[in-house]
């Protein structure tokens, strides 16, 4: 994809999509702690996780959530669907916590 660093030669970055099945706890959870929007057309994800995205779900995302998982320091989408208790994610280098 093309962003190169100086600590690693070459195009260095990396993308990963999931599917998270949510407890009903950490979905009553999700929804109390942040403001969810509609998310018209959902989300866009690698072709080998697009078979486990639930069809005629009815997506949310929280700029929130996004910024708290995130922390700045990645591109992500996230995508809820509360009904199904369904997440959704797809982000583009992603590190891990220090």
């Amino acid at each position: 994809m093309g962003d190169a660093r100086a600590a690693v030669p070459g195009p260095s970055d990396f993308r990963v999509s999931g599917m998270v099945r949510l407890t009903a706890s950490d979905a009553r959870r999700l929804r109390s702690e942040y403001t969810w929007q509609g998310a018209p057309g959902g989300p866009a994800v690698l072709a080998g996780i697009r078979p486990y995205v639930p069809g005629q779900a009815d997506w949310k995302t929280s700029e929130d959530f996004t910024a708290t998982v995130t922390e700045g320091r990645y591109a992500g989408t996230f995508h809820v669907d509360f009904r199904k208790n369904a997440l959704v994610f797809d982000a583009t280098n992603p590190r891990k916590k220090v």
